[in-house]
């Protein structure tokens, strides 16, 4: 069975900027990727500009692309800054571009 998402990826996830930090104080790994995405892109594709604050300041690794399509955290939040990523959790399909 795959093994679960560490915290850092899970906090970053769902908002938790308290999490992020004592993930941080416990000098954890902040750019361990899950699903080929690591905190610091996932926390800007889902719009928590604290947490992505919060890794910046721990020193995560801003320029660590996702190993599945090679997008790095900026990207993930120009996603989020475009709607689609709330779009995405709210099933709505993105527009097409033409």
């Amino acid at each position: 069975p795959p093994s679960p998402p560490p915290p850092t990826y899970l906090a970053a996830l769902y908002g938790h900027g308290l999490v992020v930090q004592i993930v941080i104080d416990l000098k954890a790994d902040l750019d361990k990727a899950t699903i080929g995405r690591t905190p610091t892109y996932v926390a800007a594709q889902t719009g928590h500009a604290q947490v992505v604050q919060l890794l910046i300041a721990g020193k995560a690794d801003l320029d660590k692309a996702t190993s599945s399509a090679g997008a790095t955290p900026t990207y993930g939040a120009a996603w989020h800054a475009a709607g689609w990523g709330a779009r995405r959790h709210t099933r709505q399909r993105r527009p097409r571009l033409r």
